[in-house]
């Protein structure tokens, strides 16, 4: 299982083809949804309403370089699959606000097409090169506890699987936590990411 959450639900399962696992969750099962996912721009967006919360097409643009007509058209792309819906009690009338439908999207990548799969696997690999970017760009203005380590294992396809599924359950319980106590002083942003790549060999 693949987690795409951009370092981040009102939805019919009569009219989307995806399941609400939990609260927080969505499981994508349908290829069309999953196609729907698959640009750039739309992961982008998609990650910045989760992190940064509701906001409007032209806000959004201006933030990925893009016209307020694309990222609105977009958004309604992403708004068809579920993926994000009206911010209806933010709207002004003249501005139409948009929020993330929940904070996580998961798929299997051996229900989907191979190509489908290595389209978004390299926009993840992507977003990844803009978030490390970013954090050599904040250093010295944030805290000094940045993690990095790394193991070679030999593993099973199963067994990769298994430790894929303990990592996130560790992640959701460290989320439960900061989720249960809001705004505590001292607290900063901290990205977690963890990526279980199976290589041929390991280039360095």
């Amino acid at each position: 299982m693949v987690e795409c959450k951009d370092v981040f639900a009102k939805i019919s399962l009569q009219s989307y083809p995806a399941v609400m696992t939990e609260p927080r969750t969505l499981r994508v099962t349908d290829p069309q949804t999953l196609r729907a996912l698959a640009h750039p721009l739309r992961m982008r967006l998609l990650g910045l309403l989760r992190v940064d919360g509701p906001s409007t097409a032209s806000r959004l643009g201006a933030r990925v370089g893009e016209s307020s007509g694309a990222t609105s058209y977009h958004l309604r792309e992403l708004a068809r699959y579920g993926f994000v819906e009206d911010a209806a009690d933010l709207g002004t009338g003249r501005e139409r606000w948009w929020r993330a439908a929940h904070e996580i999207t998961s798929w299997d990548n051996d229900a989907f097409d191979p190509d489908l799969v290595t389209v978004l696997q390299r926009q993840i690999v992507e977003a990844r090169a803009r978030l490390y970017t970013g954090w050599l760009a904040d250093l010295g203005d944030v805290p000094d506890t940045a993690q990095f380590g790394d193991r070679l294992l030999h593993l099973t396809p199963e067994q990769t699987r298994r430790l894929g599924a303990e990592l996130s359950a560790l992640l959701e319980r460290w989320q439960d936590l900061a989720s249960a106590e809001p705004g505590t002083a001292g607290t900063t942003p901290v990205v977690v990411v963890t990526d279980a790549l199976p290589v041929r060999q390991v280039h360095l």
